[in-house]
């Protein structure tokens, strides 16, 4: 019976991070939909830095959830890897603010790990692979856009 009732705690705490990761995904993207075209948006090297700070927490989370084999079943690991997902969809979209010229190694660079977690959906994308790049190459790919980040213009506006 317990391990019952800790079921539901947990399906229920996955049901509220999922809606919380949604609801930031929604205000996020009414915000960014509904500036008019006459309204300057500000985007900074500390926002991008910011962001790659939230890439890098939820990556580490996701492999403690990973390196925990009763919590691989669990629904925070989709949730989880949704916010990496949402994260690095973020930092596309406001990279993208920046001149062309200035951005197209990160542009690259990013997309080549979207492109990575488009598959966090699928149940096989769970598998010592991911493990591995959550451990070695993931980490590098953060670095190396903090450092883009860091040669970037100090402030753009668009």
């Amino acid at each position: 019976m317990a391990q019952l009732a800790s079921s539901r705690f947990e399906i229920a705490a996955a049901v509220s991070a999922i809606s919380l990761t949604t609801a930031v995904r929604l205000k996020r993207n009414f915000a960014y939909y509904r500036l008019q075209n006459n309204e300057l948006q500000v985007i900074g090297k500390d926002e991008l830095s910011d962001l790659c700070r939230q890439l890098s927490f939820n990556s580490f989370a996701l492999l403690n959830i990973l390196d925990r084999p009763e919590l691989i079943s669990s629904p925070f690991l989709i949730s989880t890897a949704n916010r990496i997902n949402d994260n690095l969809e973020e930092l596309h979209r406001k990279v993208l603010c920046y001149e062309a010229e200035a951005v197209i190694e990160l542009i690259e660079l990013i997309d080549s790990i979207r492109n990575y977690w488009n598959r966090y959906l699928d149940p096989s994308f769970y598998d010592e692979a991911l493990i591995d790049y959550l451990n070695r190459e993931q980490p590098e790919q953060i670095l190396a856009i903090r450092k883009l980040i860091r040669n970037l213009p100090e402030i753009n506006t668009f």
